[in-house]
């Protein structure tokens, strides 16, 4: 508004032209403001539309990510059940075999000590128990022993040739077990 003191000499039409040239600049600049206001809010709004699509391009590959994490440990799990009844079937093969070679090695030891009566647990023996048994068999019929020894010793002759010495090898001579 215009000074009172200044008023003095203009007519009221001049004051009322300063006053709107003045509404007029004050307008003109704020929409000026304005206008750079708006232009700086599209530029950071621009800027945040880029960040938000690139964030939302690593929340896609992470949720995709993630996904494939979940599948690996699913199969893992899967596997790992599928392993523990594998190893739960073969344990039960396994003790089963065992069972039956026992039970086979336990009757062919009852064959072949149906004639021998022994007095002790042949599976388990005591120390005693078992030095009396041995020291028994010893003298027993049934020890057999063979009464021919087998020549087993090949060893090689050195011959001489000149100046060279050569190893000559000595055919073994065929035994027969008695």
């Amino acid at each position: 508004m215009v000074n009172v003191e200044l008023t003095d000499g203009i007519g009221e039409q001049e004051v009322n032209k300063i006053e709107i040239k003045n509404a007029y600049q004050y307008t003109m600049e704020t929409l000026k403001r304005s206008r750079e206001v708006h232009k700086n809010l599209n530029e950071e709004n621009k800027k945040l539309v880029e960040q938000n699509m690139r964030l939302q391009e690593h929340f896609t590959l992470a949720e995709k990510y993630i996904e494939k994490l979940y599948g690996d440990i699913v199969d893992e799990r899967d596997d790992k059940d599928v392993l523990e009844t594998t190893m739960k079937s073969m344990d039960k093969r396994h003790k089963l075999a065992i069972a039956n070679m026992v039970k086979s090695h336990e009757e062919a030891l009852e064959i072949h000590l149906m004639g021998a009566q022994l007095d002790f647990d042949v599976h388990f023996p005591s120390r005693a128990t078992w030095e009396e048994f041995v020291e028994e068999w010893k003298i027993s019929t049934r020890l057999y022993f063979a009464n021919t020894l087998v020549e087993t010793n090949v060893a090689p002759t050195i011959g001489y040739d000149g100046n060279t010495n050569e190893e000559v090898e000595v055919e073994d001579k065929e035994l027969t077990d008695p």
